[in-house]
């Protein structure tokens, strides 16, 4: 996490704190997991305020629940009179268990001055906040205010403020925006408050208070940075209905980022209520706010998107209608509605039905058409289709109806009103529910939230299907008059169909209020679907439960009724439940996208990636009805109620409009799943005509003609956010490469780890263009150089004395293992690592998967790195045939997730000791690390001398040359029986490149500056992954590393890693699994750029891990 300097205050806050007013919406649980995953990531400043409802006691929980304990900045902030703010203070104290606080101020500053508060004079507010930060009581004070430039530059003029909080964010308004000049035509001012009431004016802040704010050094936090949910889609409280325009592209680490890219800014505290925002946000106060080229362009085309489709309430539209509708105030009223969480902000006078009180929309049945926006909005078509959802909400009871009426306190002891609620109409068996509900106490009684001897203490009882579920207890007291929500969980039945949830409010001990004439709300809701295993088993321990309900409420509503339980259908062999899936609705014809489908198997029958008998189940994808592709689980096998993610890999035609993609599980050669009575997935989609890039246009021809090569996103060119994904290099220069795009990335690649000087050299290209001149590639006669880079070879390593050469590692690796075959008259060889692609080596993969004839007996067999027990006893169950034992003196690599060991010198001495006892070779294979080791390779470092050394890759620094080296007794008698005689084996321009490479790398340590840079790598990139608590590690030597997951998940492993090389991608930096092999081209820029990408990529794996929502990120194949 960031800390930025709060001003002149002294105190250093966490660049993301979090605005908690959504957090009394959230069961209490809820919201102290949020609270904690925050101070987990680093937040330390969390602003509160007291109709919270107690949120400074849920701060204190959490961070008590958190270990170590972290340190949290202690802020509130109050209003009213003198007396009643120092009670505020004095409890705030009291729950963050404090003497002290931090940070303490008034809230709404203009609107205490509007309502006749005393803020400034003799014995006032401002008087009280110097008082106790001269005692010592409070660090630093501050005020947040709504109000116009002008007002706030008189606050900073007073300069009696440390912090000022103000709303500011890229779209210049926020959910809450209104306009100040139509205010009074629907709400009466209050007593003694004259004139016009003022909003803030964001677009003048930056320009009229920023400068003056950093002036006066004061500290600024930010409040409403996400406009209320206005800017990106929340988590939280999705809405009931999207925007006209699509946010699903840009996410609230994107805006925040963006945000925080003005230094001016100490902190921005965006609403935050689900462990999930909590996670997305505090993480966008990590790593670097530069954003680069392609981030910032597309954030800034989103909020143009925004201006032209979501209303500002600017209000110059508000006299242009011809049905006198308040325009400006309905789009606000709709805004809010359909936000779900901030509906006790809009003022009874301005609800939606107060302001338009018509069932039927009067803009459908408008025909002058008067109304006009500046902005471009289609204000009849946006009208009409809003008040068809608030027709919609209000049938469920989410917002208030056409004949509400305001709560009136009653002269009953105990009344109350339900305002509105918010609860699905439809549920999955067996899942959590969230719900919530809106009440205001209309009776005389106080509610207390912990009430002692006579006090009324009051909860709200929850009633499934008649039956007792829980209790919820009040956060605050609730005065007569005011307004409260409670909001709770409860785990849906299994049984299918419709059931009913009851809520009564209760006086603890005494009785429900349903009792004494209040209402009770009852709402039905539809059952559907099938649980999955967690359900079940959270649905039998409800049911074995102590059902005894708490404070003397009543067990049922109807004492005699028995709560009918059934069980689910009977489950079929096939049978399956799509549960997510990221396909768009709109689709570029004629290219390659990949599509994620999360699916649960609900059948008995298991579903088995690739059995023997080919029965494998898969999903297969058809667009109207022709078949597409089958994808498979990376599972290899998923039983009844597990789920998995399959990935579908496709070629969409070159056709334009309207089409049905159809989504149905298959087991292969058996059934499809919709023979067996189970609907398929069917998606409309719209196809739309695009011209094809370069790398799509090469990619044509690969798929006809040549396709087995590295993509590193396997076809798929596109992205969600307009950026392309390499296919096809143009060019390559030092560590960077080119697509056809002129997209240009960092290589730790680097040629499959050749290039180990970078690409094109200079050195190594004169060498090549000298030989170019004067020289044919292969010619007859073997050209000088080749004699020249053998001599250089056998005087880098002396104990060897002959040399071979080849082209790839592949050729020496079999030449050293006939080589060894023909030495010792033996015919097994053992191996640990990889050595090539021949049929030797690839046999040991079978012939399913190889398609290599296997022998009546093995003859290559593996042992595994650093376990000479089972190399000694293969040995000795094979003695007298082991003709060498080859392998990877640095350590293979034994997974894509690793381990990644680095070379161990105990453990080769003994495998050499071993080895020569058997009376075989031993083959130290090189390819990859020779010239990349430290002193050169394993081989000089640690002074273990193999009988044959094979090398390769870094050897000519790029050019095809590989080279095997060793003893000349071997050589003499071995070489005329191998017949090896490859026609390129002797090509020049390559001898040119390796003789110029060994030079320069006896005169630079080439090691030594890649293990530096790697090392450097490394810890920033571990010291990233701990900061966000990721589960993963940069692993192995820092010639070759790897960043490993810590995921006990195969599958979510795999889907990890795709996700690392796919946004890795996106930052401009390309890598193969996770796998990076640094050069010596790569230098401190490259070092600080990748850096910068890894902070910017790691927090996004993290919310897909910690979230497990991969299908919302991922876009590419699965990377294996």
């Amino acid at each position: 996490m960031n800390y930025r300097r709060l001003g002149r205050s002294e105190l250093y806050v966490s660049a993301v704190g979090f605005g908690t007013c959504q957090l009394r919406l959230v069961p209490e649980r809820q919201a102290i997991d949020t609270l904690k995953r925050g101070f987990q990531l680093g937040v330390n400043i969390v602003h509160t305020s007291p109709d919270y409802e107690g949120i400074e006691k849920l701060i204190t929980a959490a961070r008590r629940e958190c270990h170590p304990h972290p340190k949290i900045l202690t802020c509130a902030q109050g209003w009213g009179t003198r007396e009643y703010f120092e009670q505020i203070f004095e409890r705030s104290c009291a729950a963050f268990e404090t003497d002290r606080l931090d940070l303490f101020g008034i809230a709404s500053l203009y609107d205490r001055e509007r309502f006749g508060e005393n803020v400034w004079g003799k014995g006032g507010l401002v008087e009280f906040l110097q008082q106790k930060k001269a005692e010592g009581r409070i660090g630093a004070i501050f005020c947040n205010t709504h109000s116009q430039p002008s007002h706030i530059k008189t606050i900073i003029e007073r300069d009696v403020f440390d912090v000022l909080m103000l709303s500011y964010n890229l779209l210049g308004f926020h959910l809450l925006t209104y306009n100040p000049d139509t205010l009074f035509d629907h709400v009466v001012p209050p007593p003694g408050v004259k004139g016009k009431w003022e909003f803030e004016n964001i677009p003048l802040l930056k320009q009229e208070i920023f400068p003056l704010i950093e002036e006066k050094d004061l500290g600024l936090m930010i409040m409403e940075p996400l406009g209320g949910g206005l800017l990106c889609q929340a988590k939280a409280f999705p809405r009931y209905a999207p925007l006209a325009c699509d946010c699903s592209a840009i996410t609230a680490s994107d805006i925040l980022r963006t945000t925080l890219s003005e230094n001016i800014i100490s902190c921005v505290l965006p609403g935050t209520a689900s462990v999930e925002e909590a996670a997305e946000n505090a993480l966008a106060g990590h790593g670097n706010f530069s954003l680069s080229q392609n981030e910032w362009e597309k954030v800034h085309r989103h909020i143009a998107i925004l201006k032209q489709s979501v209303c500002s309430r600017c209000g110059k539209c508000d006299h242009t209608c011809s049905q006198g509708l308040s325009i400006s105030w309905l789009f606000r009223a709709a805004y809010i509605n359909m936000s779900r969480s901030v509906n006790y902000e809009n003022f009874d006078p301005v609800l939606y039905f107060k302001l338009h009180p018509d069932e039927e929309s009067l803009c459908r049945r408008c025909t002058q058409m008067t109304c006009y926006c500046p902005e471009g909005i289609d204000i009849r078509k946006e009208l009409i289709c809003f008040h068809e959802q608030m027709l919609e909400l209000l049938k469920v009871g989410s917002v208030p109806g056409i004949n509400f009426y305001p709560p009136m306190v009653t002269k009953k002891p105990y009344a109350l009103q339900f305002i509105s609620w918010d609860f699905p109409r439809s549920v999955r068996a067996g899942s959590r529910v969230s719900a919530r509900v809106y009440v205001c106490n209309t009776g005389q009684h106080y509610w207390h939230a912990d009430g002692k001897d006579e006090q009324c203490t009051v909860g709200l009882a929850v009633y499934l299907d008649g039956a007792w579920y829980k209790n919820i207890r009040l956060r605050m007291d609730v005065p007569s008059g005011e307004r409260v929500y409670f909001a709770f969980t409860f785990d849906a039945p299994l049984r299918h169909g419709k059931h009913c949830i009851t809520l009564d409010l209760f006086e603890k001990n005494k009785f429900l209020f349903s009792g004494h004439g209040c209402p009770q709300l009852s709402v039905d809701y539809a059952v559907v679907g099938f649980p999955d295993v967690q359900a079940v088993v959270r649905n039998l321990r409800f049911l074995c439960r102590e059902s005894t309900p708490q404070y003397g409420v009543p067990s049922s509503l109807h004492e005699t009724r028995a709560m009918d339980i059934q069980t689910s259908p009977p489950l079929q062999p096939y049978s399956v439940c799509y549960l997510e899936h990221n396909i768009p609705t709109v689709l570029e014809g004629n290219s390659v996208r990949c599509f994620r489908v999360k699916v649960q198997n609900t059948g008995t029958a298991t579903w088995y990636r690739d059995p023997a008998d080919n029965h494998f189940t898969g999903l297969a994808l058809f667009l109207d009805g022709e078949h597409l592709v089958t994808g498979r689980s990376l599972r290899e096998e998923v039983k009844p109620g597990e789920s998995t993610v399959i990935a579908l890999t496709a070629k969409l035609p070159a056709c334009t409009g309207q089409h049905e993609l159809k989504l149905d599980m298959v087991t292969h050669n058996v059934t499809m799943f919709e023979n067996c009575g189970y609907a398929p997935l069917k998606l409309l989609v719209t196809l739309q005509a695009r011209e094809q890039t370069a790398s799509e246009q090469m990619r044509e021809i690969a798929e006809r003609r040549n396709f087995w090569f590295f993509a590193p996103s396997q076809g798929v060119c596109l992205s969600g956010d307009t950026l392309t994904y390499p296919l096809f290099a143009k060019s390559a220069k030092g560590y960077r490469i080119q697509d056809l795009e002129g997209r240009e990335y960092i290589d730790y690649v680097m040629g499959w780890g050749c290039s180990l000087l970078g690409y094109a050299n200079e050195r190594i290209q004169a060498a090549i263009a000298r030989e170019l001149s004067s020289s044919g590639g292969v010619i007859t006669l073997i050209h000088t150089l080749e004699m020249e880079v053998s001599e250089k070879l056998c005087a880098l390593f002396p104990e060897l004395d002959m040399v071979l050469f080849g082209k790839n590692g592949s050729d020496v690796c079999t030449a050293a293992v006939r080589m060894a075959r023909a030495y010792t008259q033996k015919q097994k060889v053992l191996v640990c690592g990889y050595h090539g692609w021949q049929d030797w080596f690839a046999v040991q993969c079978g012939f399913r998967q190889s398609s290599v004839p296997e022998p009546p007996e093995p003859m290559t067999l593996q042992f595994p790195y650093l376990d000479t027990s089972t190399l000694k006893a293969i040995l000795d169950q094979h003695a007298g045939n082991i003709a060498a034992v080859m392998l990877e003196p640095s350590s293979p690599v034994e997974g894509v997730n690793g381990p990644l060991r680095d070379a161990e010198p105990e453990y080769l001495r003994e495998v050499a000791r071993l080895t020569h006892d058997a009376g075989a070779v031993l083959i130290f294979d090189e390819i990859l690390s020779g010239f990349r080791y430290l002193h050169g390779s394993v081989q000089r470092a640690l002074g273990i001398v193999p009988d044959l050394l094979c090398l390769g890759k870094a050897l000519s620094a790029g050019m095809p040359l590989s080279a095997l080296v060793g003893k000349r007794e071997i050589f003499n008698q071995t070489l005329h029986r191998l017949y090896y005689t490859p026609t390129f084996k002797d090509e020049v321009y390559s001898f040119a490149a390796a003789k110029e490479a060994l030079q320069i790398y006896a005169e630079y340590d080439i090691p030594g500056h890649i293990w530096s840079l790697g090392g450097k790598l490394k810890d920033a990139i571990n010291t990233i992954c701990l900061d966000i608590g990721l589960p993963a590690e940069m692993i192995g030597p820092p010639f070759r590393m790897t960043l490993s997951f810590q995921e006990p998940d195969g599958e979510k492993r795999i889907l990890l890693r795709t996700l690392l090389q796919q946004e890795l991608l996106k930052h401009g930096i390309l890598t193969f699994k996770g796998f990076m092999l640094p050069c010596f081209a790569h230098d401190h820029s490259a070092y600080e750029q990748t850096v910068e990408a890894f902070s910017s990529v790691l927090p996004i794996i993290f919310r897909a891990w910690e979230n497990d929502e991969y299908l919302r990120y991922l876009e590419i194949p699965d990377v294996l």
